[in-house]
């Protein structure tokens, strides 16, 4: 386990009404979805819900009790397509309190002690020279537009093969992907017809947060070019070779860690740290 470099939330332990009232069945979903949703608490399941208890790893009998009880206590919300955890910006963002930063200050000194004797943290990658931002901004438009019904994926109880909890898992960060690109670029499109973009993607080791990191950055360098914008389609981003020129995924990816470091004031982008904060909105 990389511990520097990966993704972690915020499980609170007191004890509180709500969390007892929901049950073990509530709290059983509850701390699976905390997981799974992304840095908006939002999990994005295009509408196949019966994929969600698969995703969670939890019979699909205890995942419906449970998310009963979540929604009677408003701990979630549900739409069509998603899946919201109402107070996780809150929870996991709040300001630390002067006796949580002295403990925090004393796990760092203990991290560079032990540092001598085991493998110190992972550097941030570097930012990648010479990507031309023009080289960026000019994508395929050979792709056509794809509006897709998306087909349910029902997976047997409990413990689903890997290969299959693995084709879960894309559909999942398909939905993500396709519902960030859905709101920074005005359209309504269905996951299903992207997925095997995503696919590749995955098995190349890149994330969900690279992923929609890379839509928020195409929704800002193309903002002002309307006809990509018209013509684009998430497979013009995740695209692992370039053709006719154009550039590809990695290459997106590089502009879009140039961009946030641009906007933040050299901060390494959230997707290469792991920070709580929300890249595409």
């Amino acid at each position: 386990m990389d511990w520097a470099n990966e993704r972690y939330v915020r499980l609170y332990t007191r004890d509180t009404a709500t969390m007892v009232a929901i049950g073990w069945e509530g709290r059983a979903v509850f701390f699976e979805l905390l997981r799974k949703v992304d840095r908006s608490g939002v999990l994005d399941h295009g509408g196949d819900t019966e994929s969600v208890p698969d995703l969670l790893r939890i019979p699909k009998e205890l995942f419906l009790t449970g998310l009963a009880r979540l929604l009677k206590k408003d701990v979630i919300a549900t739409t069509e397509t998603s899946i919201v955890v109402v107070n996780f910006m809150k929870a996991q963002e709040s300001a630390q309190s002067d006796k949580a930063r002295k403990q925090a200050e004393r796990e760092r000194r203990r991290a560079e002690a032990l540092a001598t004797v085991t493998p110190g943290h992972a550097e941030s990658r570097p930012v990648t020279d010479g990507h031309e931002m023009s080289l960026c901004a000019e994508p395929s438009l050979s792709e056509p537009l794809k509006d897709m019904s998306p087909s349910a994926t029902v997976l047997p109880f409990p413990d689903p093969p890997p290969e299959k909890s693995r084709a879960v898992e894309a559909k999942l960060v398909t939905a993500s992907v396709v519902g960030a690109f859905n709101r920074a670029f005005g359209r309504n499109l269905r996951p299903s017809g992207w997925e095997d973009s995503v696919k590749r993607l995955l098995s190349k080791g890149h994330t969900d947060e690279e992923m929609r990191g890379v839509v928020w950055w195409a929704s800002i360098a193309w903002a002002g070019k309307p006809e990509i914008m018209r013509n684009a389609t998430p497979k013009t981003l995740l695209k692992l070779q370039s053709s006719q020129g154009h550039g590809t995924f990695r290459e997106y990816l590089s502009c879009a860690g140039e961009l946030w470091r641009e906007k933040h004031n050299g901060e390494a982008p959230p997707w290469e740290v792991g920070e709580l904060e929300e890249a595409v909105q």
